[in-house]
C-alpha cells in the first residue's frame, strides 16, 4: 500500500511539474509534504519488510534532488527530510549520492543535503549509523562553506547529532569546535542597510546563524563537555554574545547558567569581564514608543539575564568580585529588579 501510495504521488507531482500552472509552486509542495509523510510512515517501519523497491527510490530520488535547488526554502526543507529518512531506509545508497553533492556549485543544494543529514540522525540505532561514522565530517566540514545558509544547514546537523548520537562527533570536535565558534562573531560583511526612503532599516543577515551556533554550543555542554575548553569559548566568543541581539543573547543565558554550574572555575576567572554587558542587558529600557510585544520580549531578556546572575551568584568566591558585588547591590536597591531576582530565583 505504501509503494502504490509513493508512485502515485510521484507520478502527480511530475505531472504537476509538466503543468505550467500559476499556484504550481504551492501545489508542489503540498504534494511533497504528502510524499514527505509517506517516507516518513516506511523510515520508521522496523518489520524489515521495505516496500520501496530499487526502481521507484531510483524514481523518487531523481524528484527530490530536482527539487534542492528550489528558491522556496520550504520546499527545500521537505525535500531534504524526504532524503534524510531515504537515507534510513537505504543508507548505502542515499550517502554517497548525498556526499557527492556537498561540492555542488549550487549552495541550495548543499544546504539541503546538509539538513538532509540532520533528519538522518535519530536517537535510535540505525544501520546507517555505521556508514555515518565514517562520512558526517564531509558534511559537518560544510561549516566552511563561502555561503551562509550553508554553514547554517551544517551547525543544524551539528547540533542534532550532539543530541541524539554524540559519539558521532566527538572524535571531531577538536577540529570543528574552532569553525563552530567562529560562526558566533558578528561579521560586519553580513550587515546592510536597506534605505526604506524616509528611514533606514539595518539588516543582520549573520543573525541566525549566530543563533544557532550558541544554540549549537547549549547541546554541546550537555553531551560533550569533556570535549569543550570553557576558558577559549567564553572570552572572546561568550563575552560578545551576552552583549549581541535579543535572539543571540537568550542562548548566551543558558550556556552562562550552565558553565557556572558545570564550570565554575572557568567562569570565576573572567566573571568581571562577564559583569558589564549582563548589566546592560537588565539596565535596557525599551524606547518609548515601544509596541507591546517590544516590551514584552525585553522583560524576557531581563529575566533571562538574571537567572543567568543567579547561577552566577552560586559560584564559590564570586563575592570576591567588585563588579559582581556592585551588581548585585544595584539589582537588590532596585525594586522592579528585585522583584525579577526574587521571583526568578524562587523558579
Amino acid at each position: 500500500m505504501i509503494l502504490i501510495s509513493l508512485i502515485a504521488w510521484m507520478r502527480i507531482l511530475m505531472r504537476k511539474r509538466r503543468k505550467r500552472i500559476d499556484n504550481q509552486q504551492k501545489k508542489q509542495y503540498l504534494l511533497l509534504h504528502s510524499l514527505k509523510e509517506v517516507i516518513v510512515r516506511q523510515s520508521v517501519d522496523h518489520t524489515g519488510q521495505s516496500e520501496l523497491q530499487d526502481s521507484n527510490i531510483e524514481k523518487i530520488l531523481a524528484l527530490l534532488f530536482n527539487h534542492c535547488e528550489s528558491e522556496e526554502e520550504g520546499v527545500r526543507n521537505v525535500v531534504a527530510e524526504c532524503l534524510g529518512k531515504i537515507s534510513l531506509i537505504e543508507p548505502k545508497k542515499l550517502v554517497p549520492a548525498l556526499e557527492v553533492r556537498t561540492s555542488s556549485p549550487a549552495a541550495n543544494t548543499r544546504a539541503t543535503v546538509a539538513i538532509a543529514i540532520k533528519y538522518s540522525i535519530v536517537e535510535r540505532p540505525e544501520k546507517i549509523d555505521e556508514i555515518m561514522y565514517s562520512k558526517i565530517s564531509t558534511f559537518l566540514m560544510l561549516i566552511k562553506d563561502s555561503d551562509r545558509h550553508v554553514r547554517r544547514a551544517a551547525v543544524l546537523a551539528l547540533s542534532t547529532a550532539a543530541h541524539n548520537k554524540p559519539n558521532l562527533i566527538k572524535g571531531l570536535l577538536p577540529e570543528i569546535l574552532p569553525l563552530l565558534y567562529d560562526q558566533t562573531v558578528i561579521k560586519q560583511e553580513l550587515i546592510r542597510t536597506v534605505d526604506l526612503g524616509p528611514f533606514k532599516h539595518v539588516v543582520d543577515d549573520g543573525l541566525e546563524l549566530r543563533k544557532a551556533a550558541f544554540e549549537c554550543v547549549d547541546t554541546l555542554l550537555d553531551s560533550c563537555l569533556d570535549q569543550v575548553n570553557p576558558s577559549s569559548f567564553i572570552v572572546p566568543f561568550l563575552l560578545s554574545g551576552l552583549g549581541d541581539h535579543y535572539d543571540v543573547k537568550m542562548p548566551c543565558h543558558l550556556i552562562l547558567s550552565k558553565l557556572a554550574d558545570k564550570c565554575p572555575s572557568a567562569v570565576l576567572a573572567v566573571l568581571d569581564s562577564i559583569v558589564e554587558p549582563i548589566e546592560k542587558t537588565i539596565s535596557h529600557k525599551p524606547k518609548g514608543d515601544a509596541v507591546k510585544q517590544e516590551v514584552d520580549r525585553n522583560e524576557d531578556m531581563i529575566r533571562s539575564a538574571l537567572r543567568a546572575i543567579s547561577s552566577l551568584s552560586r559560584i564559590s568566591g564570586s563575592d570576591y568580585s567588585i563588579r559582581f558585588k556592585n551588581l548585585m547591590n544595584k539589582i537588590t536597591a532596585t525594586p522592579a529588579l528585585a522583584e525579577k531576582y526574587n521571583s526568578v530565583r524562587g523558579e
